[in-house]
């Protein structure tokens, strides 16, 4: 698989904005998305731990054997993982997860932007197979992140 972007890779991007700040929001999206430890089942496991400090070197298994491995990571900033190996048929896929933080207007709480953005570029004949997997796949994992991140919210409450 390619390591470096050919010219004409395809980009999907998802955006959600939570009610936290970006330190938390990273946490819970590495618990909750890339980690996927809440709930009866797992769909990811560590095949592969990375660097203690950074994660980077960090591969997971996810569903249909794919294995995903963090090759950047600055917390709380952003991270960012490609398919390093599975039956996806992609020539190229690097995701990137930034967290930006902000003060709302008016109440003054404490926002984070989460944008999940995946550019890929798909096998001859396969664009519309791979954009449907991203598309049904990825709002997935980020429900689980923003349960998560209700449950720590609503925790922090109650504390």
């Amino acid at each position: 698989m390619a390591t470096t972007a050919p010219a004409d890779v395809e980009t999907v991007t998802f955006e959600r904005t939570v009610a936290c700040d970006a330190r938390t929001a990273f946490a819970q999206f590495r618990e909750h998305a890339w980690l996927k430890t809440v709930g009866p089942h797992s769909w990811t496991s560590v095949v592969e731990p990375g660097d203690p400090a950074t994660h980077v070197g960090e591969t997971r298994a996810v569903p249909g054997g794919l294995h995903e491995r963090i090759v950047a990571c600055q917390e709380p900033d952003f991270f960012e993982y490609s398919v390093v190996s599975g039956p996806f048929p992609v020539d190229y896929h690097l995701g990137r997860v930034s967290f930006t933080e902000s003060t709302a207007e008016g109440t003054g709480e404490t926002r984070t932007r989460v944008q999940w953005t995946i550019k890929f570029k798909a096998k001859m004949g396969m664009y519309l197979a791979v954009l449907g997997v991203i598309k049904g796949t990825i709002p997935l994992f980020i429900g689980n992140f923003e349960s998560g991140c209700d449950r720590f919210i609503a925790a922090q409450k109650k504390a």
